[in-house]
């Protein structure tokens, strides 16, 4: 999916399953400097077009939030957070390094790598969440069903 679709795709959920979502307006390229430098990280490409299109968005049914960029939190482990989801679980950028896809891991609060990129984030681990209540990463250790799912 490209990136110009995602509010499409969104309006046609809230018109199919009734999800209410609102979706944050794009950041110019000297705010997104300027979040760099206080984080002291530089945002791989897919990071910027996500923000340079939308700074962050939520969905109230299943609760999911794309953190708008200025709210983004460094952890003590050093990732960068910037997902919610239901039940409170934290979605994070693995900050540490870049993947083979050039870009950061996207990680689950368990350290579970949930996606190498972005892209793949936005069009395809949100709408299996958001579409068909599927969860996105599994608890270590659970061993029952509801347990496992976000």
């Amino acid at each position: 999916m490209h990136l110009e679709d995602f509010p499409l795709r969104l309006e046609e959920l809230a018109r199919r399953k009734g999800v209410e979502y609102e979706l944050g307006v794009p950041i110019s390229e000297e705010e997104m400097r300027e979040v760099e430098v206080f984080l002291g990280v530089t945002f791989p490409e897919q990071v910027r077009m996500f923000y340079r299109n939308f700074n962050g968005f939520s969905v109230k049914n299943p609760r999911l939030e794309i953190l708008p960029i200025e709210k983004l939190i460094r952890d003590s482990a050093g990732r960068l957070l910037f997902a919610t989801m239901e039940h409170g679980r934290l979605i994070y950028f693995e900050t540490s390094r870049t993947n083979q896809a050039g870009q950061w891991d996207i990680v689950a609060e368990n350290g579970y790598r949930i996606t190498l990129t972005m892209a793949s984030f936005w069009s395809n681990k949100v709408w299996a969440w958001l579409d068909k209540s599927r969860p996105i990463w599994r608890d270590e250790g659970s061993s029952s069903c509801d347990n496992q799912q976000i």
